[in-house]
């Protein structure tokens, strides 16, 4: 007999077992599905500060927008942007001048034979809104440079205000384009950049 009830019994449990319904997946795959669109949305919302960086007031070492280093003065008016010459020349037989494009309000161009090769940007009114690609810009702290930059950036005395003042260039060895921030030792003041040999000019085309 007690075999009997004891193999009902491990029977009925086997049944129950085998009769069990199978664990629900449809709430993981919910759970699955949701996790997808958060991240969805994360990757939404940080797209705006990415197409910043690429917006009408970024300047590269390369130029902004559609206005590049070593356009000719004639190639940049072609494109529809009036361009005036504000500093010719200091001397007779020199090639170097300043001049500023409309549309680009807080830029000071540099040419070299007629060829545009620097951008300055300075440290009041429309100046404030240039920014470089990855987001450095006048005002950014020495801090948020190294931050930014990491190993290629390069500190050093500022030739006239250092060893207060700084220059925070960043350039790589051989490339021939580059940028200068020049700083009070806190913050960027002014920056300059373009093509590398012209961005290293002190003070100018002087």
């Amino acid at each position: 007999m007690r075999v009997i009830v004891s193999l009902a019994l491990g029977l009925y449990a086997l049944t129950a077992c085998d009769g069990a319904p199978a664990p629900d997946q449809s709430a993981a795959q919910q759970d699955n599905s949701a996790h997808s669109d958060a991240q969805v949305a994360d990757n939404n919302a940080v797209a705006p500060a990415v197409e910043a960086m690429v917006g009408p007031y970024v300047l590269s070492s390369q130029g902004p927008r559609d206005v590049h280093t070593l356009m000719t003065i004639d190639e940049v008016r072609s494109l529809g942007h009036h361009s005036t010459i504000t500093q010719r020349p200091f001397d007779e037989g020199a090639t170097c001048a300043y001049g500023k494009i409309a549309g680009f309000e807080g830029l000071d161009v540099m040419l070299d034979d007629n060829r545009l090769v620097r951008f300055d940007v300075g440290d009041d009114g429309a100046s404030l809104r240039w920014t470089t690609p990855e987001g450095a810009r006048t005002g950014t702290s020495e801090k948020e440079l190294r931050n930014i930059y990491g190993d290629r950036l390069t500190v050093r005395p500022h030739p006239y205000t250092g060893p207060a003042g700084h220059y925070a260039e960043v350039h790589i060895p051989g490339d021939a384009y580059g940028t200068i921030f020049e700083t009070d030792g806190n913050k960027v003041i002014n920056w300059r950049t373009g093509h590398w040999d012209e961005v290293g000019y002190i003070e100018g085309c002087a």
